[in-house]
């Protein structure tokens, strides 16, 4: 399975919780979301996986990869020179190392061979670190044989917008519905930030309104001036 958990205090769900996955594209129910992670806080989602909808004939057809959720490009996940991950056990993490103290927990990954040859991804490496008390930050890695196009994806289920460049505000709200911002810190030399509203109107749609309400959002960070080697890092923090 290849999973880590952590959260930053044992036996409390307040602060940071954090899980990240490796494995393979052929799991039982498979979305492909090799590299995906969710963070919580005070044991309400932030960045989040959307999960499933509704069951239909299409999400057990040669269709399945049609339907959004299931995809790469709607977890957590880069889209690497306009591909996203394939599903089969040959689509996998490697190199995987999980690596815990009682400051901090990361999983590092090489989520490279999750996505198809024409990607032309050599190695990317991806570190999910929880710094327990202060932040959890994604550092990725890359090496590429052509370097066309690059997006990283985050779904949150709260209302979110571009504070200025390099700064992010997502509107989080607490268990008692009390407002709060946390920040997506990246650096705006790097990338561009926007965020969409994910129309929910499909048939399979109906499961997530029922799970999140009509509160799925995008966050695309577009990369400025992609490189075949590279690294970037996005942080987040509460505000």
């Amino acid at each position: 399975l290849q999973v880590m958990v952590a959260r930053d205090r044992e036996g409390t769900t307040d602060g940071f919780y954090v899980a990240v996955k490796g494995g393979h594209n052929d799991e039982s129910h498979n979305h492909n979301d090799i590299g995906n992670f969710v963070v919580y806080y005070d044991g309400q989602p932030l960045l989040i996986d959307v999960g499933r909808g509704t069951y239909t004939s299409k999400t057990f057809s040669n269709k399945r990869y049609e339907i959004w959720y299931n995809c790469s490009d709607y977890h957590n996940a880069p889209t690497i020179n306009g591909k996203t991950q394939l599903p089969g056990k040959q689509f996998k993490a490697n190199d995987v190392v999980h690596k815990a103290t009682n400051s901090r927990a990361e999983l590092s990954l090489d989520i490279g061979k999750a996505y198809p040859d024409d990607a032309g991804v050599n190695n990317w490496k991806r570190t999910v670190r929880l710094s327990r008390g202060k932040n959890v930050s994604v550092t990725d890695v890359i090496h590429l044989k052509h370097a066309e196009a690059l997006t990283q994806h985050l779904m949150t289920c709260y209302p979110s917008e571009v504070i200025k460049p390099g700064m992010l505000a997502i509107h989080y709200k607490d268990s008692e519905k009390k407002s709060r911002d946390f920040i997506i810190r990246y650096d705006p030399k790097q990338f561009q930030a926007r965020v969409e509203k994910i129309s929910l109107t499909a048939m399979e749609d109906e499961g997530i309104i029922q799970k999140w309400g009509d509160n799925i959002y995008r966050i695309n960070l577009k990369l400025i001036s992609p490189k075949i080697s590279d690294k970037f890092t996005l942080e987040v923090a509460m505000r």
